[in-house]
């Protein structure tokens, strides 16, 4: 007997037999059976909610020196190249149907990195380790500062030091009126 799969409203999905009843809140949605059904049920039983996200990306040339035995021959000053992605993540489109407007992210992103760029950053940040979660960190809060009123989710900023190594830091933004 072949089975379907239906989305409710709320996120949830069940399955019946072709001649089953299914459950109440149906918004409309009805496939048949398919492999991926094990990965929204599973996400559904773990309280795993939809959510949106954009991101934007940039890079950033800069100098700078890290403190402390384990940085190596990195404690002298050098030049750094980050390849950098900033991710908006949310559970609601806004009344254009977007999360947030992709040119301001482009342009907010280019804005938290402008003191960066070509900056010696021991002058910078004067008395930091900046190592690049310590960056990751910065651009983060730069960008939440940046946010439009009614924005509720979380900003993700990787940097990306080569091909090999990354960082990241990743924290929820509270909405503003």
């Amino acid at each position: 007997m072949a089975e379907e799969y239906r989305v409710y409203s709320d996120g949830n999905a069940t399955t019946r037999a072709a001649s089953g009843p299914f459950q109440t809140g149906w918004i409309g949605v009805r496939m048949p059976r398919d492999p991926c059904h094990r990965l929204l049920e599973s996400g559904a039983a773990r309280g795993v909610s939809p959510v949106f996200s954009i991101s934007v990306r940039d890079h950033v040339m800069c100098s700078h020196s890290l403190r402390g035995a384990m940085f190596g021959p990195a404690q002298n000053r050098h030049g750094a190249t980050y390849a950098v992605t900033a991710e908006f993540r949310g559970p609601e489109l806004d009344e254009h149907g977007v999360l947030l407007d992709l040119a301001w992210a482009k342009d907010s992103l280019g804005e938290a990195l402008a003191p960066l760029r070509y900056a010696d950053l021991d002058e910078t940040f004067p008395g930091e380790n900046t190592t690049t979660e310590f960056l990751c960190r910065y651009v983060h809060g730069e960008l939440a500062r940046r946010l439009p009123a009614g924005f509720a989710g979380v900003i993700r900023v990787e940097l990306v030091e080569n091909p090999l190594m990354a960082a990241a830091y990743e924290s929820a933004v509270p909405s503003r009126s």
